[in-house]
């Protein structure tokens, strides 16, 4: 997912505000940092890694069923038939089905 616009001092306070939502944060102390890597794809592949984050938002995962649709039918239905063929299955014929 690509980081929102936001400020390093407002997201820890949306942070602080989220561990609100468990006890755990009280009972027990922080874990190590997760250590943050470079971005594999890099700026000269951005707009490969786009897409290929769009293909996986709308085939393993199925972001999609939860999350907002950002595609059309017809483009939704060209991302599903290159997925199962990538997969080795038959393409579903209509959103929801497969």
């Amino acid at each position: 997912m690509l980081k929102w616009d936001i400020s390093e001092p407002r997201l820890r306070e949306v942070l602080q505000y989220i561990k609100t939502f468990s006890k755990r944060w009280k009972d027990e102390g922080p874990g190590t940092p997760v250590a943050i890597g470079p971005d594999p794809y890099g700026d000269a592949k951005q707009a490969e890694g786009a897409e290929k984050g769009k293909q996986l938002y709308y085939t393993t995962p199925a972001c999609h069923l939860c999350h907002p649709a950002y595609v059309n039918q017809s483009e939704y239905d060209k991302i599903r038939v290159a997925g199962a063929r990538m997969q080795g299955r038959c393409a579903p014929t209509r959103r929801g089905r497969s």
